[in-house]
């Protein structure tokens, strides 16, 4: 099999929030923080068994806003829209199973971020909501950010850094996978427990991790990079 890909992508941000925070939730408002990331995407497949290329020209489009922390709390809304100008590949959803796989459905909009974060404890983060959870290398949990319409959590996580060790703890009941809410493997339910804590050395960095998803898997080891 034979797969080349290339993109495009423009990021724009508006940063209008105030370090010390908003006194009211109109001036929380006021001075969000306001989020553009367009990105357009090619790529092409030759896999053995399949008479055709694929070949996928997408574009994505997010935008939203955090508003400034108001009570040491923000709000993160973002949405995400994805089309394409050449379909000549097999989404997962389009019925085009005669070209091989592009796992980058398009002609549909969503929620890709939705949460609440908090900083009000001491060198720590929480984040309530749908998020972007990314530990590591993303070897086992990231957000598959090569495709158009990445990977979230619907959960809690929790981060603590005031400490030569980071401690990064998340609950999860549902994930939404990069195949978007039109497939059937588009969002898998269940519980999802991920601990991770780290430390920086001389040399790279040190993880130990317990990551449980449900009761079929579960992921335990170290990791030194």
């Amino acid at each position: 099999m034979f797969r080349s890909s290339w993109c495009v992508t423009i990021l724009a941000a508006c940063a209008a929030s105030t370090a010390s925070g908003a006194e009211t939730l109109e001036q929380a408002l006021r001075e969000s923080d306001f989020m553009v990331d367009w990105r357009l995407r090619y790529e092409s497949v030759e896999q053995a068994g399949f008479a055709q290329t694929a070949d996928a020209l997408t574009s994505r489009l997010r935008a939203g806003f955090q508003t400034a922390p108001y009570g040491k709390t923000s709000l993160q809304v973002e949405a995400v829209w994805l089309e394409d100008f050449v379909d000549d590949y097999n989404s997962t959803t389009n019925g085009q199973t005669e070209f091989p796989v592009v796992a980058d459905p398009t002609d549909f909009g969503a929620i890709n971020r939705f949460a609440l974060i908090n900083k009000s404890l001491p060198a720590t983060t929480l984040t309530f909501g749908r998020q972007r959870i990314v530990l590591d290398d993303a070897r086992f949990v990231g957000n598959v950010g090569w495709r158009q319409h990445e990977q979230t959590f619907d959960g809690l996580r929790a981060q603590l850094t005031g400490s030569p060790f980071k401690v990064d703890v998340s609950y999860a009941s549902q994930v939404n996978r990069v195949f978007g809410p039109d497939s059937p493997m588009g969002k898998w339910e269940g519980d999802v427990v991920l601990a991770n804590v780290s430390r920086a050395l001389p040399v790279g960095q040190l993880a130990l991790f317990n990551y449980y998803v449900d009761t079929s898997l579960d992921l335990r080891g170290e990791r030194a990079a």
